[in-house]
């Protein structure tokens, strides 16, 4: 005969639970709300979902398609750099960028933090703008053999691109101005430098107003990526010469390049020359 053997079980206490609160049944419209009704009963609650509301007040997130692809193998492995006066600013494009390019995001001023354990506020409060200029100096420098990046720099007209002088690690890059002119004094004596880069893209007052910046980087996206695409398709040999640029050394001689055995006159020479 089959002995038959009862099965064991565990019994689990549950606490604190009140099993006779109907749970209601919530269904969602296509203007974001969410209707609520509760088993047995005819009441209805229209709430509005919040999250909804802040997506809606975002621009809509640019995705990656074939021309960013294209974009990418005209570059030829050359960075792109964002100067400009807003420093946020210049961090959040060079980060959206680099996502649809896949390239790495930098930002001269975390790395000046990261190896001094000083913001640039603080460097410009104790030592002045000279110094915090000097110090964005020597972190291009090293930045100045990194391939595929989106490098942000300093802004507030206290780092390296303000300076005409200290262009010279910058020439390197494809460099992007992000100018917003009608929050700036126009005769500021930054903009001259930074009037050396290839590609300006102005931020318009309604844009800069309505928004915030992370907000105004994403609207700045599309107009990024266009510019730099016309002007590599423009200028064929302009990435090519970059990278002969940056093999040379990065001597300060852009754009008419000397030939290797030549001494090449070196801007930004006395700021290089500053420690961290």
């Amino acid at each position: 005969m089959l002995k038959v053997t009862k099965p064991t079980c565990t019994i689990w206490k549950v606490s604190n639970v009140n099993f006779a609160t109907p749970q209601p049944r919530c269904r969602q419209g296509r203007d974001g709300s969410t209707t609520c009704m509760a088993k047995g009963t005819n009441a209805r609650k229209r709430t509005q979902m919040p999250f909804r509301q802040e997506l809606q007040a975002q621009p809509p997130k640019r995705v990656r398609h074939s021309a960013d692809a294209q974009l990418v193998d005209r570059l030829q492995g050359i960075s792109l750099g964002f100067v400009g006066d807003n420093t946020q600013l210049n961090c959040e494009v060079a980060e959206h960028t680099a996502r649809l390019l896949e390239y790495v995001p930098l930002a001269t001023p975390r790395i000046i933090q990261q190896l001094t354990g000083q913001s640039p506020e603080d460097i410009v409060e104790a030592e002045g703008l000279a110094a915090l200029g000097g110090a964005e100096v020597v972190v291009l420098g090293s930045l100045s053999t990194q391939i595929r990046s989106c490098v942000a720099t300093c802004g507030s007209g206290g780092g390296a691109a303000a300076r005409g002088d200290c262009w010279r690690y910058l020439f390197g890059f494809i460099t992007i101005w992000l100018d917003d002119t009608w929050q700036k004094d126009p005769d500021a004596p930054q903009r001259e430098a930074y009037q050396q880069a290839e590609v300006r893209v102005a931020i318009a007052k309604d844009e800069s107003e309505a928004m915030t910046v992370p907000q105004v980087a994403q609207a700045l996206l599309e107009q990024v990526l266009q510019r730099v695409a016309e002007l590599v398709k423009k200028d064929e040999d302009l990435c090519g010469k970059k990278g002969v640029y940056m093999k040379f050394g990065c001597r300060g001689d852009w754009p008419d390049l000397q030939p290797p055995d030549e001494k090449a006159g070196v801007q930004g020479s006395a700021a290089s020359g500053a420690e961290i």
